[in-house]
């Protein structure tokens, strides 16, 4: 009886764990072609185009309106990557675009707190190129609050020899994000795209 007790013990909590594994595991079959560099860095590569995200600031800070994703890009055939080529969806499927440069200074209180708190966790800035094999990158700039930042672009170019890298700033429609796997996207020319999962918790 005790030894049949323990038994059913064990069968329980083995089905109680098999879930968040499965749970787990089906998640990252959703997104092929990713690797996960850290605990909030992904890495998606296929023949034509690699995409490196990271997020660690906001992987555990997205009770506000402003979610900041460092990334970088580079492909194999020359290409023009224009902000509204990349899209974040919600694990609700909605689909947000990129933020605009208008949106960004209009609400400077919160976007100067965000770029402020997330300082001692970048992990991109000025060390991207770790990721791509050595080739050049240059930074994009699609967001400024003072002129003396530079100016502001809407697109960049890449292609085998050289990277681009930068901050994107998606704004909450409901003025938080909620927990769960979002859908970063990143289009290219043609059919090229990269679809990395972006982990809140």
């Amino acid at each position: 009886m005790a030894r049949c007790l323990g038994t059913c013990i064990v069968l329980m909590c083995a089905l109680l764990v098999a879930p968040a594994n499965s749970l787990a595991q089906t998640s990252r079959e959703l997104f092929p072609n990713t690797n996960d560099l850290g605990r909030a860095v992904i890495e998606y590569e296929d023949d034509a185009i690699q995409v490196v995200a990271a997020y660690n600031y906001s992987q555990r800070n997205h009770d506000s309106r402003w979610l900041l994703i460092e990334i970088g890009v580079a492909t194999q055939e020359a290409m023009r990557i224009r902000n509204s080529d990349i899209t974040l969806v919600t694990p609700d499927d909605r689909v947000i675009h990129v933020a605009s440069q208008r949106l960004f200074v209009q609400d400077y209180q919160r976007t100067r707190l965000i770029r402020r708190n997330a300082i001692p966790t970048r992990h991109l800035d000025g060390r991207i190129g770790n990721y791509f094999q050595g080739r050049p990158g240059q930074r994009f700039q699609w967001f400024v609050v003072t002129a003396f930042e530079g100016t502001v672009t809407e697109f960049f170019d890449v292609d085998f020899r050289r990277t681009a890298w930068g901050d994107l700033y998606f704004a909450s429609p409901t003025g938080a994000w909620e927990e769960g796997t979002y859908s970063l996207i990143v289009e290219g020319r043609d059919e090229t795209r990269a679809v990395l999962p972006i982990d809140l918790d």
